[in-house]
């Protein structure tokens, strides 16, 4: 079997060298390495790859335009393609495994897959058992109609499209880690490598709230061995240094707090109105009452049955606690902030006629369905000029894709293009209503 190994790089020149060493050190070396590009200053390769630029396909479908001309253009040669990310952390047997999966299926790839955040020291595994990051996921050339069908958009979010695709269950295989390597893994999603930001989970400190710490690197080194000295001075060491520092009033508002002053920043000092669907224990509504709602005659209405969602369940997340603990948090506000204690589709219809609210903060239920109704009923009181943010914009906490919180922020983004205009996003979607 000739297995082609496929990269689209950016600009990462230090998880550029360190991919490069990853794959000199391969068990297994590729019959073919293609390397991708469309990033300004263009990666230097030094081991002979098969190096393309193609400027033309930078932004949100660069992934997947690049993979489809490169199947299209018959640039890949090998029997098998497997993909390897730039910044990401390969064992020296994932070849030689991946070629020893491909001869009992047709896409294979290592499950339970970890994600971990270099600058913050924090990880997390996803737990998937059905399918593989693309930073693990291989495929023989029968799977490459599939491919080209999965990029067939402009979404990045290939490898669960192409994965469930594969209808029969015998032509897909996820390995576990322990049924190879009992204390590591043969990959490790690598994130907040210096250069281009990525645009899936595990690059924003927004992200790290649920992570779990790991300040002395015992966890990559119980992963990756002596290889995880190499991402050892890439450690910000600042998270709590800037707690201290900005005297942050949370971990909420270290990660979005003055992003959300800069979005909403003519209405500090001002009359002004906001409206928040799904409070929690009442993080968001705090900073937004602290940094914007400052004017003593603005107020602030929060929404939220505090019963909890389909993502708490599903996470075990105990929601007991949610309301007394918000009611405590705001209580310093007084009248300027309303809790409004019911379901979204409910309680948001009070709102839907006004159309005097200068913010809506749609963070309610994590799935699909309550975030497309909560953004379309609250977008009907949002006055023009008025500011929307949607959370969770690159969460992928559902089981199932078409479950989770991108597919209904995409789908209000074509929906309402005429009357909205984009102001950011990363984690999040901030957007102005204009019509």
């Amino acid at each position: 079997m000739k297995i082609t190994v496929l990269t689209t790089a950016c600009h990462r020149p230090e998880a550029w060298t360190l991919c490069e060493g990853y794959i000199k050190a391969q068990t297994r070396q590729p019959d073919q390495w293609l390397v991708l590009d469309d990033d300004d200053p263009a990666t230097v390769c030094t081991l002979k790859q098969q190096y393309h630029y193609w400027p033309e396909f930078r932004g949100r479908g660069s992934l997947t335009r690049k993979v489809t001309r490169a199947v299209n253009e018959n640039l890949i040669t090998g029997d098998a393609l497997v993909f390897i990310e730039n910044d990401d952390a390969y064992n020296p047997t994932y070849l030689e495994n991946v070629e020893k999966w491909l001869q009992q299926a047709d896409i294979v790839g290592e499950g339970d897959s970890v994600y971990y955040n270099v600058q913050h020291r924090k990880w997390f595994s996803h737990k998937n058992h059905q399918h593989a990051s693309l930073c693990s996921t291989a495929l023989r050339r029968s799977v490459f109609p599939l491919l080209l069908k999965a990029a067939n958009t402009d979404d990045p979010y290939i490898d669960w499209r192409l994965w469930n695709m594969v209808n029969h269950p015998l032509k897909k295989k996820v390995w576990m880690p322990q049924d190879h390597l009992p204390n590591g893994r043969l990959c490790v999603g690598m994130k907040g490598m210096p250069g281009k930001l990525g645009y899936g989970t595990g690059h924003t400190v927004e992200w790290m709230k649920g992570c779990t710490p790991d300040p002395q690197l015992v966890k990559l080194t119980q992963m990756m061995g002596k290889d995880a000295e190499a991402y050892r001075p890439f450690y910000l060491n600042h998270s709590q240094e800037i707690m201290d520092t900005k005297k942050y009033l949370s971990p909420t508002d270290q990660g979005h707090g003055d992003k959300w002053e800069k979005w909403l920043g003519h209405l500090i000092g001002k009359p002004a109105i906001g409206l928040e669907i799904g409070t929690f224990r009442g993080e968001s509504a705090e900073v937004m009452l602290t940094r914007v709602f400052t004017h003593p005659d603005s107020f602030y209405i929060c929404i939220d049955p505090f019963t909890g969602s389909p993502e708490h369940a599903l996470n075990k997340i105990d929601c007991s606690k949610c309301e007394s603990d918000t009611r405590d948090r705001l209580s310093k506000f007084g009248k300027k902030v309303i809790i409004h204690k019911d379901e979204s589709r409910v309680a948001i219809k009070e709102y839907m006629g006004r159309r005097d609210l200068d913010f809506v903060y749609v963070d309610g239920a994590h799935d699909s369905m309550n975030t497309l109704r909560d953004g379309v009923m609250a977008f009907e009181g949002l006055k023009v000029g008025g500011i929307m943010i949607f959370d969770d914009l690159t969460w992928k906490g559902m089981p199932d894709p078409i479950d989770c919180t991108e597919m209904a922020i995409r789908a209000f983004m074509q929906c309402y293009a005429k009357q909205i205009q984009v102001i950011g996003a990363d984690s999040q979607l901030g957007l102005r209503k204009i019509a």
